[in-house]
């Protein structure tokens, strides 16, 4: 039932072949869901993942992986996508050119 639920609420119905980018761990609760499993229950989603020490070393990598698969569906917890604007800012980065990006979801930050 929450697969569907992603399903729905990520309007992946609606998108055929939707590409998801993550470089959140399978053990993160919302890549585990909302990505990996997801790609498995899914015959529309294809997954392109990376891992977080790439991204933490090369921020850049994320957009970069964005517009060379023509990312959909993306999603990152809040520090993610500041550092992103960071990086972004000091190295004069391109814009992001994927013009398929239909979703960048906010992978909360657990509330203590």
């Amino acid at each position: 039932h929450n697969i569907c639920s992603q399903l729905v609420d990520m309007e992946v119905k609606s998108c055929s072949e939707s590409i998801a980018v993550t470089w959140m761990p399978q053990y993160h609760d919302y890549a585990l869901v909302g990505g990996f499993l997801l790609a498995c229950f899914s015959a529309d989603v294809t997954l392109v993942a990376c891992s977080p020490i790439d991204f933490i070393r090369t921020p850049l990598l994320w957009p970069d992986m964005l517009d060379k698969f023509h990312a959909t569906l993306t999603a990152g917890p809040n520090f993610s996508f500041g550092l992103l604007a960071k990086r972004m800012k000091t190295s004069n980065h391109r814009k992001l050119h994927s013009s398929k990006l239909v979703r960048a979801n906010i992978a909360a930050e657990p509330i203590a």
